[in-house]
């Protein structure tokens, strides 16, 4: 029984360590050649690449003197992540400033029942209470 178990270890250890030693497969590039930098300085980027990874995006809510409805004010994304809350009269201007990450293409607005989607890439959401 104890030299059981010491060969069924020993042959689990062994199947583990060679399945361990196998090649990884390298993919290679679409036309069939890998293209490798010699510097850093070699690396070329298309000029129309956004190397920044968040967005800033200007909010500015525009009030309603005659509204005196008072809500919660807040920006999400589509799957739900809140990126500003606030408690908010409707009848006083808000601005401010947030910043997204720049995989978010949608934001929605939402002030009581009110709701308003953006788009965040004119950096501007301007909303109006009326």
């Amino acid at each position: 029984m104890k030299y059981t178990k010491i060969l069924l270890t020993s042959a689990c250890l062994l199947q583990l360590g060679l399945y361990s030693c196998r090649k990884q497969e390298i993919v290679k590039a679409e036309n069939g050649t890998a293209q490798t930098a010699e510097s850093f300085a070699s690396i070329k980027t298309p000029q129309n690449f956004k190397w920044a990874t968040n967005n800033v995006i200007n909010v500015q809510i525009q009030p309603n003197q005659n509204d005196t409805r008072k809500s919660v004010l807040k920006i999400v994304d589509a799957e739900g992540r809140v990126y500003m809350k606030k408690f908010h009269s409707a009848n006083e201007a808000f601005t401010a400033s947030i910043e997204v990450p720049s995989h978010i293409k949608n934001l929605k607005v939402v002030f009581g029942r009110v709701q308003k989607t953006f788009i965040t890439s004119s950096s501007m959401v301007n909303l109006n209470l009326k």
